[in-house]
């Protein structure tokens, strides 16, 4: 297998679409991104076991990394937080950072909530423009697609 060369970083004014098993560790907690959008997140990834995960999660670093519950204060660009209603959110809404928005949405679960959300999410930011992002979202926006 022959060693790849490394992917070049992109602009300061792109966008950042969370999976719950991506590097949210790295990528919230820079203000490198305008925005960044989560869907689905858990508090502690340990709860997915290694089925779940393209990584190892006996690693105690990976985890740390992947565990938005250790480092929401941390944050430093606008955050959506989009789940269903009945989702994960409820333990990661104890934060107090300002820059992280939950947008729980009723009627939804961890899976219906997706497709409606990217929808969402892709006109939005289509639209986006100025020095900083001008978005926001509602739960209304998301169950009205």
């Amino acid at each position: 297998m022959s060693v790849q060369p490394p992917i070049p970083a992109p602009p300061a004014d792109i966008f950042s679409l969370v999976r719950y098993d991506a590097a949210p560790g790295t990528a919230e907690t820079s203000t490198r991104y305008r925005a960044v959008f989560s869907l689905g997140p858990v508090d502690e990834i340990d709860g997915y076991g290694g089925r779940f995960t393209s990584f190892n999660p006996a690693n105690p670093r990976e985890a740390a990394l992947r565990s938005p519950g250790r480092w929401l204060e941390s944050v430093r660009s606008p955050v959506f937080v989009i789940e269903g209603a009945g989702g994960n959110i409820d333990s990661l809404q104890a934060t107090r950072n300002p820059r992280i928005r939950f947008v729980p949405v009723p009627g939804a679960d961890h899976f219906n909530v997706l497709a409606p959300a990217n929808r969402v999410i892709a006109q939005k930011i289509l639209r986006d423009s100025g020095t900083a992002t001008n978005i926001t979202l509602s739960a209304t926006e998301i169950t009205t697609q």
